[in-house]
């Protein structure tokens, strides 16, 4: 019993031994840091540079970026290199991490590095960098909400377009009962090829305009003879919609449908018009609608036809729900999105359905039949693999469907069927005959921890009996 105590006792020590020497978040007291800093240079690498004192060799570096705001940190391992001779007090480092990652403009980045040392580890100071698309030279007009940035075209250029701008967060405001604050920027680029590269590279050649809510800003590609076209104030009202609707929809649970979203913005923008119906009717002809499920999460971008089929789509749910159910009740589904609720949830509470009777309905309504469903379709099946052939022969087409007889995977050969069986046969008997000597090994154990005083024992009295 002595020995097993102190077996035990050693192995507790090992394991608080581990613990403690572990690596502690916080813990490391022999690393100082510098001011961390960053080189931007839109649409090219972004440097991030940080300088720090430790008094062991680091035995990881980390940088660590989010949008500011947000809760979730992503984290890369970055190299250090020693930049100054080793002293009693430890040597100096320098990271200068080169990133090659996608930012948008006007996006504050928060960004830190961290440091895992031998005990601890520990987070230098935080700082942050907007993102600023410096290949032109803005000019910026401010509002009551909305920021125009723009650097084509005169001031009465850009105050047209900030009027439209107001009217549009107002006029969404008042539908959806929310009050913005936070100012609203407006980047508007005269030249669509500097536009799609600002929003990203994947962009199609037929987007011409972006609104990101996560940082309250939106970007189009107007150029100053447009402005007095009626398709400004479109575009304009369409993407300020979407920063509305997303402040009265937020949570952290759940997104409503795209369609939804794109539907609103296509509505109060333009209406349910003549060339959204003629796509309507055109699709239903050639049997190219999409359900409305289909478009719960974006619009195809592979062919521009069925992009533009998504936004008439939308915008055609969006008219049907106000002619059946009422504006009051799609402004209550809207809503009722800040809840966190399901889409089944928020339908049937404003409609007294689901989401998917509300499709059906929607489809009923214009005159079209359910859309066939398309998607992964089973392979065809392919030859027996040698080994699961009859007699270890050679391998045999798969039965045809209808054939009536098994496929190879209902019914493997006798090889492989008979080393499966004895395999497990084997790892029975040996896990039995384990039980069995950890059975005895323990009954020993406790015949000879038993205690053996020199005392006999007292005959059992009267109180002592069984």
């Amino acid at each position: 019993m002595r020995r097993r105590l102190g077996l035990l006792v050693a192995v507790l020590g090992l394991a608080f031994g581990a613990w403690v020497a572990a690596p502690v978040a916080g813990a490391a007291t022999s690393v100082t840091f510098e001011v961390p800093s960053v080189e931007v240079h839109f649409g090219q690498a972004i440097t991030w540079s940080q300088g720090f004192r430790s008094a062991t060799p680091p035995v990881r570096v980390e940088l660590m970026t989010r949008l500011a705001g947000t809760a979730t940190w992503f984290v890369q391992e970055v190299d250090a290199r020693e930049v100054g001779p080793a002293t009693t007090g430890g040597s100096t480092y320098r990271v200068d991490a080169v990133d090659g990652g996608f930012y948008l403009p006007n996006g504050v980045i928060e960004y830190r590095f961290r440091v895992t040392a031998p005990d601890g580890v520990i987070d230098g100071p935080a700082a942050t960098v907007r993102i600023e698309d410096d290949r032109v030279t803005w000019k910026t007009l401010k509002g009551d909400l909305v920021r125009i940035h723009w650097y084509q075209g005169s001031e009465a250029f850009a105050r047209r377009a900030l009027r439209f701008g107001e009217e549009a967060v107002a006029s969404a405001s008042d539908l959806l009962g929310v009050t913005e604050t936070e100012p609203i920027d407006f980047f508007v680029y005269g030249d669509l090829t500097l536009l799609q590269i600002a929003i990203g590279s994947n962009t199609k050649e037929f987007v011409a305009g972006r609104a990101i809510a996560e940082i309250r800003t939106l970007f189009g590609a107007v150029e100053p003879d447009q402005i007095g076209s009626d398709w400004v104030p479109v575009l304009i009202t369409h993407e300020l919609t979407h920063l509305v609707f997303d402040t009265a929809t937020r949570n952290a649970f759940h997104d409503p449908p795209h369609w939804l979203n794109e539907g609103l913005a296509t509505y109060l923008s333009e209406g349910f018009g003549s060339g959204d119906r003629q796509r309507i009717a055109n699709a239903i002809e050639r049997g190219t609608l999409l359900p409305l499920d289909a478009l719960a999460f974006g619009f195809p971008q592979a062919r521009e036809e069925l992009f533009y089929l998504g936004y008439a789509e939308g915008a055609a749910a969006v008219d049907f729900f106000i002619r059946r159910y009422g504006e009051a009740k799609l402004v209550d589904l809207i809503r009722s999105y800040a809840d966190g609720v399901t889409d089944d949830e928020a339908f049937r509470a404003a409609t007294g359905a689901g989401i998917e009777a509300f499709g059906r309905a929607w489809l009923e309504d214009i005159g079209a039949d359910e859309p066939k469903a398309y998607g992964p379709q089973p392979p065809a099946p392919g030859p027996t693999p040698a080994d699961w052939a009859m007699g270890g022969g050679s391998a045999t087409p798969a039965p045809t469907e209808g054939s009536g007889s098994p496929t190879p995977s209902a019914t493997p050969g006798p090889d492989g069927g008979a080393a499966a069986q004895t395999g497990f046969l084997v790892g029975v008997i040996v896990a039995v005959l384990f039980l069995i000597a950890a059975g005895v090994l323990v009954v020993l154990v406790m015949r000879r921890s038993r205690p053996t005083s020199s005392a006999p024992a007292s005959p059992a009295g009267p109180e002592d009996g069984p």
